[in-house]
């Protein structure tokens, strides 16, 4: 079976170097096993995450987000190429596709690739894969998707090497040498990371507090300058922020640099199967918990988010736990083994090409362009490009 994936990146503050993205990477690198494969960017950039990938990209770019030239270009590259699926990334990808299918009549998937539950608009599609518990009971509630087929298929990552060398630069280049322990947290340094990176500097300064040598390593581009000047304003003898794209591209890389890891979603996962202790945000990044057998599966349902919750959380007790774990080997060794054989089972990609494949064979396609559906898809995505665009330019001034 021939499948071309499609993504979008419109003015992305990431720049396409997302966690999406590299689902889809990770995605692609299982399923073109079995099957024929494509990838199509397409929006205002390209991105940053599948470059030096090793996967052949078609880049369908207008940097001022013309819908009309993205539109007739998709449609001629897929019209010669002759897809028998288009499985699409994200609802604005999906808005571009939805359009151009009512020509090209091809069964599409649509992948919905973490995050809450939409507040205000979700594209239907009659084929939906979603990452989180959260997001499934969502959906099967929402009375425009009953008709629909509704999986979840939890996001996985691949079997990746680590790069010794930039990970030897990084040692050389903050003395992490000099601490017994090292704290990382990959992630885009903005609102929507900063109180998370804010309590895993509190936790970090405690432990130095008890004669506990730790250091916190923060990689992530700076997306919100007013976030990167609040953690700088803490003592900065024993943090380090990292934000130079040498670093920040393929980031997962550099993973083994750490002791502890505190991960959200993708990152979460990436690190898992490097083994490391794991750390996951509560209560919208407020809390930090200690991820083991225990509550894996209440953090599960989000997807290991910021919006994770579990029973009978006291932060105080928490960083006993992540203190006992650093300290004592035995303990240390229990919860790395048990969290291997969790993890691995969870996350390992391998575990979800059949999930992939029976969907991709039953799934036809369906005549049904729905007009203000695809008007409110179409409204929702210029206001995007609209607000990357002010946002874009005002971390440019500054």
């Amino acid at each position: 079976m021939k499948i071309t994936y499609i993504i979008s990146n419109i003015n992305s503050q990431s720049k396409g170097n997302g966690g999406h993205y590299y689902s889809l990477l990770s995605t692609v690198s299982a399923i073109g096993k079995i099957h024929e494969i494509r990838i199509v960017n397409i929006g205002s950039n390209e991105s940053m995450a599948f470059k030096n990938s090793g996967i052949e990209i078609v880049n369908i770019i207008d940097k001022e987000l013309n819908n009309f030239k993205l539109l007739k270009q998709l449609f001629v590259f897929l019209k010669t190429d002759k897809p028998d699926l288009l499985h699409v990334f994200d609802e604005f990808a999906f808005f571009y596709v939805r359009v151009i299918n009512v020509l090209l009549k091809k069964p599409i998937v649509l992948t919905k690739c973490g995050g809450g539950n939409p507040k205000y608009f979700y594209p239907l599609c009659k084929n939906l894969i979603v990452y989180s518990k959260e997001n499934l009971i969502f959906f099967k509630t929402v009375k425009k998707y009953r008709n629909s087929n509704i999986l979840h298929i939890p996001n996985r990552v691949s079997e990746f090497e680590s790069d010794g060398k930039r990970i030897l630069e990084l040692r050389e280049k903050f003395h992490l040498v000099n601490y017994k322990f090292v704290f990382l947290r990959i992630a885009r340094i903005g609102k929507a990371y900063r109180k998370s990176i804010i309590e895993l500097i509190k936790i970090v300064n405690q432990l130095n507090d008890k004669n506990i040598s730790t250091c916190l390593l923060l990689i992530g581009t700076i997306e919100d300058i007013s976030v990167f000047e609040e953690i700088k304003s803490y003592p900065l003898n024993n943090i380090f922020v990292e934000n130079d794209k040498y670093y920040t591209q393929n980031s997962k890389e550099l993973i083994e640099i750490a002791d502890v890891v505190l991960g959200t979603g993708r990152s979460f996962m990436e690190a898992s199967l490097k083994n490391r202790i794991m750390l996951a945000p509560i209560n919208y990044g407020a809390n930090i918990v200690l991820v083991d057998g225990n509550n894996f599966e209440e953090l599960f349902e989000t997807n290991f988010s910021e919006r994770g919750q579990v029973n009978s959380f006291d932060q105080i007790s928490e960083n006993v736990k992540i203190i006992d774990v650093l300290i004592n080997s035995e303990i240390k060794e229990k919860i790395l083994n048990d969290n291997k054989i969790i993890f691995n089972t969870n996350f390992n990609i391998e575990y979800a090409i059949n999930e992939y494949s029976n969907l991709y064979n039953i799934v036809m396609y369906k005549p049904s362009f729905q007009i203000f559906d695809t008007f409110f898809n179409y409204f929702f995505l210029n206001l995007m490009f609209r607000r990357n665009k002010v946002a874009e330019n005002k971390n440019y001034n500054s």
